[in-house]
């Protein structure tokens, strides 16, 4: 019987570094002979990133958060069948950048749609699939936009940004309540070097790595 992979989601507001830290995170397990997928929330599948591109357009009014949330929701089942569901069966680990702590956050806790957010939860994820770790990795809303404007940002669309510092404020203080309501949830300090951030990273999952049998595991 196949031994089956982890599934571990690396959140945070906008800039915090988490495309970073899943690559990162991706070189070292590979490294320790762990056969790895990394992919992106809404986004990894077709429908998915076409999903993506919907919610991600500019547009003069923000589209109403349960308008939102079910189109983040369609593209999770998608992703959830097509991606981590047949990869985690087969052994293989599941880095995603952002997953459910980012839907609770911006259309739940930022935006009042929580019981709506939660509801559609149990349905599509349920406990089936829980991650093993999500990883909130939390900077200032200042810092935040301090890094943004001294990133290439060229070609991405930064509708979420757009909403100015309160809207990213009320954003850090939702992955802060997100982190104290679930147990699998760890926040690390994002502010500190990369190579440090990475290493905390390690420290969170060193547990279910030595679960799993890996050895020569260090930072």
């Amino acid at each position: 019987m196949v031994e089956k992979g982890l599934f571990i989601v690396i959140e945070g507001i906008d800039n915090s570094g988490k495309t970073t830290q899943s690559g990162l995170l991706k070189e070292y397990l590979e490294g320790k002979g762990l056969p790895v997928v990394q992919t992106r929330e809404p986004g990894g599948t077709e429908v998915g990133e076409e999903i993506r591109e919907i919610l991600l357009k500019k547009r003069d009014k923000m589209m109403d958060p349960q308008a939102q949330a079910l189109l983040f929701y369609a593209a999770r089942v998608e992703f959830l069948k097509s991606i981590v569901e047949p990869n985690l069966s087969s052994g293989v680990t599941v880095i995603t950048d952002r997953f459910e702590p980012s839907t609770y956050v911006y259309q739940g806790y930022t935006q009042g749609a929580t019981d709506f957010v939660q509801s559609l939860s149990r349905l599509v994820v349920g406990y089936k699939y829980q991650p093993d770790v999500s990883v909130v990795l939390d900077i200032p809303a200042e810092e935040s936009f301090r890094r943004r404007s001294n990133e290439d940002r060229q070609g991405q669309d930064l509708i979420y940004e757009h909403q100015g510092l309160e809207f990213s404020k009320k954003l850090r203080e939702g992955y802060l309540e997100y982190t104290k309501e679930h147990p699998n949830a760890v926040l690390l300090d994002g502010t500190e070097d990369i190579k440090s951030v990475h290493e905390r990273i390690i420290l969170c999952i060193k547990p279910k790595l030595i679960a799993k049998g890996i050895r020569g595991i260090h930072v």
